[in-house]
C-alpha cells in the first residue's frame, strides 16, 4: 500500500497543475501511514512529533491555499479589444484613438509626402482617410508657373503602447504589425503581409465594455459613408483605393425597368440568407453585363454598389501572375462584397478551357473554382462586364455562376432623353429620336455634357446637334440621306 502511494505521488508531481488536488490526498495518506507505522513501534515522543509534522503540513497547505485565493481576487484582471485593418471601423477607432493623444505623445509616425503646386507650404496635420474627414493633402490653389514641391502630412503608427482615458476609463492602446517572411515561390510570387491591428487593453470588464459601446458609437458614420474601392496586384493582395464617388442609380439610366431588375435580383438574394443554408447552396450570386463599349457597364457595377452600400474589389484578371494569385484575391475579400471582373473577354482563361496547360496566368479551372464560390465568403456579389459575350465559352456563362444576364447596349430614346433630363435638367426640345440603330453612347452623350462643366444646361444646342450628326453619319451608311427629315 505505502509503496503504491509513492510510486502514484512520484508520478503526479512530474505531471501539470491539473493534478495537485490528487497529490495532496496522497500526501495526506502517506502522512497517515507514517503515523500508524509510528503508533506502532511504541516511541511515544517519535509518535508526537510525527502527529505535529502532519498538522503543520496540513495548515501549510490550507494557508497556502488561501493565499493564492487572496492572491488571486487581488490581481488584475485585463481584457484586450483587438481591431484588425480588414475590418471597417479599424479607421475609425485608429484616428479616434490617436486624436485623444497630445501632439507630444505622438512619438511614432508615418509620414506621407504628396506633390503641390507653387511656393506655399501646407499646414503639417495629420492624415484622416475615412469620409467626411478633410485630408491634409489639401492645399490652397497658387498661382500657375511656380515650382512644384513636395510637402509631408503624417499620421500615428501607434506601435508605442500609450495610457489614454476612453469612455472614462484608463485603458493601454497600441498596435501591432505581425512580421511575416516573403514567399519566393512561384517564380517570385511574394506573401501577403499580415494586417495590422489594433489593441486596446481594458483594466476590468466594466471597461471593455465600455470601450466597446464607445467604439459602436464613434463608428455610426460607417452606415452613411461611400463604399470603399480596392483594385487586386498582380501578386493576389489588395491595393486600397478612395471610397467610391457618390452615385444615385438614377444617373446611370438603362433601358426602362432594366435597372430594377438587376437591384431586384440582388435584394433578392440578400435578403434569402438563411434559404440558402438550408438549401446547403452557397451563398453568392453573379451578373453579366455586356454590350458596346461605352454603354455604362462599369458605371452601371459602381451604381449598384452605392445604392446596395457594399464595398468593391476590382479583379484585373489579365494581371494576375497565376491560379494561386487569384484564389489569393477571393480569400482575402470579406463577406457581404461585391466584385467586378471587368472586360473578361480580353483573358484567354474564359474562352480557351483546353488551353490551360499553355496559359500563362490566370486558367480557366482557376476561374471556375474561384466563380463556384469555394474561396469566396458568403454574401458576394459578383459582377462580370464584357464586350463579346459571344467569345465566352458556356461553362463561364452556366447557371449558378452567372444568375442574371443583362444587355447593355447602345441607348434607344428613354436613356437619351433621361440622361438629358438628370445631368441637363432638361430635354432639348429639338431632340431628335433615336433608336440603338443609330449607334448613340452613354459615354458619347456624357461626352457632350462634360464639355459644359458646371453649366450642363448649356449643353443643349451641342447635344442636338451631336445627336442629328450621329443620326445622319448612320443614314449615309445605310444609302437614305433624303430621309432625315422625316426622322
Amino acid at each position: 500500500m505505502e509503496q503504491h502511494a509513492l510510486s502514484r505521488l512520484t508520478e503526479l508531481l512530474k505531471e501539470d497543475s491539473e493534478s495537485k488536488s490528487e497529490v495532496n490526498l496522497l500526501s495526506a495518506e502517506l502522512m497517515y501511514l507514517v503515523q500508524m507505522a509510528v503508533d506502532k513501534t511504541g516511541n511515544k515522543k517519535l509518535s508526537n512529533a510525527v502527529a505535529i509534522g502532519s498538522v503543520a503540513y496540513t495548515v501549510a497547505t490550507v494557508a497556502k491555499g488561501f493565499y493564492k485565493v487572496y492572491k488571486k481576487s487581488k490581481a488584475p484582471q485585463y481584457f484586450t479589444i483587438k481591431i484588425t485593418e480588414a475590418d471597417q471601423v479599424f479607421e475609425t477607432v485608429e484616428n479616434w484613438v490617436m486624436d485623444a493623444l497630445p501632439e507630444e505623445c505622438q512619438r511614432s509616425v508615418f509620414a506621407h509626402s504628396t506633390t503641390i503646386r507653387g511656393n506655399d507650404t501646407p499646414r503639417r496635420v495629420r492624415r484622416r482617410r475615412f469620409s467626411g474627414l478633410p485630408q491634409s493633402d489639401s492645399v490652397p490653389e497658387t498661382e500657375d508657373g511656380k515650382r512644384d514641391r513636395v510637402a509631408i502630412s503624417y499620421s500615428f503608427d501607434g506601435t508605442i503602447v500609450q495610457n489614454l482615458t476612453i469612455a472614462g476609463h484608463e485603458v493601454e492602446v497600441y498596435t501591432v504589425v505581425p512580421e511575416k517572411a516573403a514567399s519566393t515561390s512561384e517564380g517570385g510570387r511574394r506573401s501577403a503581409w499580415d494586417s495590422r491591428a489594433i489593441n486596446i487593453v481594458c483594466k476590468s470588464i466594466e471597461a471593455r465594455n465600455a470601450v466597446l459601446d464607445e467604439i459602436e458609437n464613434q463608428s455610426q458614420h460607417l452606415v452613411d459613408s461611400q463604399p470603399r474601392m480596392y483594385v487586386s496586384t498582380r501578386w493576389g493582395d489588395w491595393r486600397r483605393g478612395s471610397e467610391i464617388q457618390p452615385r444615385s442609380k438614377s444617373s446611370v439610366v438603362l433601358k426602362e425597368g432594366q435597372m430594377n431588375r438587376i437591384l431586384t435580383h440582388l435584394n433578392t438574394f440578400l435578403d434569402n440568407k438563411e434559404a440558402y443554408r438550408l438549401a446547403d447552396i452557397p451563398f453568392r450570386t453573379g451578373i453579366m453585363l455586356y454590350g458596346e463599349p461605352g454603354s455604362g457597364k462599369s458605371s452601371t457595377a459602381l451604381a449598384i454598389a452605392n445604392e446596395l452600400k457594399m464595398n468593391v474589389y476590382i479583379v484585373t484578371l489579365s494581371s494576375l501572375t497565376s491560379d494561386e494569385a487569384l484564389n489569393d484575391c477571393f480569400a482575402q475579400i470579406p463577406a457581404n462584397s461585391i466584385i467586378i471582373l471587368e472586360d473578361i473577354d480580353v483573358t484567354a482563361a474564359v474562352r480557351e478551357r483546353d488551353a490551360d496547360g499553355d496559359i500563362q496566368g490566370v486558367t480557366m479551372s482557376g476561374m471556375l473554382n474561384v466563380l463556384d464560390g469555394f474561396q469566396s465568403p458568403p454574401g458576394v456579389i459578383t459582377i462580370m462586364t464584357t464586350n463579346r459575350l459571344d467569345v465566352l465559352d458556356e461553362a463561364i456563362k452556366r447557371p449558378g455562376r452567372v444568375d442574371l444576364m443583362e444587355e447593355l447596349n447602345y441607348l434607344d430614346d428613354f436613356q437619351l432623353r433621361g440622361l438629358c433630363e438628370y445631368f441637363m435638367g432638361l430635354v432639348p426640345k429639338d431632340l431628335p429620336t433615336v433608336d440603338p440603330s443609330h449607334e448613340i453612347s452613354s459615354a458619347d452623350v456624357m461626352g457632350v455634357i462634360r464639355k459644359h462643366l458646371p453649366d450642363f444646361h448649356n449643353a443643349e444646342e451641342d447635344m442636338v446637334k451631336f445627336v442629328e450628326n450621329k443620326i445622319l453619319t448612320k443614314l449615309e451608311e445605310q444609302g437614305k440621306v433624303e430621309n432625315f427629315t422625316e426622322v
